[in-house]
């Protein structure tokens, strides 16, 4: 394993504590995480310098919670977006790369997924909306047809919503995103202002095309009480 990747691994350990704590996983603190899935390994490959030798020698251990399509209620399922963008957020600083807040992705799941309802969710357990891009097309990776820009644009079809929650870290993590500095503020921000002006800074680099994606983003954080329930799952 490369010496930068060692050593940005080493520096990441204090935040992964944190953010694993009240978490629906255990893992040893010494264990590097890594997804291991070919699909997720694929999705790294784009922003990772690594060898697939290299990627073998990180494991993971996790215990993740069943699958689920229906959900009771929105407040069921951000609490279902929580502990999936907890495990991604934690493979992706292990790695060595950055997360942004924590309520704005679980925000953005909640917008993109329409809290679980979506038929693009639904079909293809993608909840950012996130599209298949050359790469995704070449590799020959599962896709799904829906009406956005045009009437068939394709989406990327994962093999489960962990891997979807774990692609939208990795594509945060891309140089367009990192050129508007997503990641200006501490992932653990609750301050509201912080948060708006990281959605701001996300739909700046492309993610979205509606002027008022930070301001839907900031209703649905204050409105569905994302903060209290991410708190709440820390306890």
């Amino acid at each position: 394993m490369h010496n930068v990747l060692k050593q940005k691994l080493a520096k990441q350990l204090a935040q992964i504590a944190n953010l694993m704590k009240g978490a629906f996983f255990v893992v040893a603190m010494s264990t590097c995480f890594a997804a291991t899935s070919p699909q997720v390994e694929f999705c790294f490959s784009e922003i990772e310098d690594v060898t697939p030798t290299e990627i073998k020698e990180i494991k993971l251990k996790q215990l993740v919670e069943r699958e689920k399509t229906v959900f009771a209620s929105r407040e069921e399922y951000v609490k279902y977006a929580i502990k999936n963008a907890k495990i991604a957020d934690s493979i992706a600083l292990a790695r060595g790369h950055q997360v942004i807040p924590l309520a704005i992705t679980v925000a953005q799941a909640c917008l993109e997924s329409r809290f679980g309802e979506s038929k693009l969710t639904k079909k293809s357990k993608n909840h950012f909306g996130i599209k298949a891009n050359a790469a995704w097309l070449k590799a020959k990776y599962p896709t799904e047809k829906a009406h956005d820009d045009t009437p068939n644009d394709l989406f990327c079809k994962f093999e489960s919503p962990l891997a979807s929650f774990t692609a939208h870290a990795v594509l945060l993590n891309k140089p367009n995103y990192k050129k508007t500095k997503v990641f200006k503020y501490n992932p653990n921000t609750t301050n509201l202002v912080e948060l708006k002006d990281v959605a701001t800074r996300i739909k700046r680099a492309g993610y979205a095309t509606d002027p008022n994606y930070p301001a839907v983003v900031m209703q649905f954080v204050k409105q569905y009480k994302i903060i209290d329930l991410i708190e709440a799952s820390n306890s």
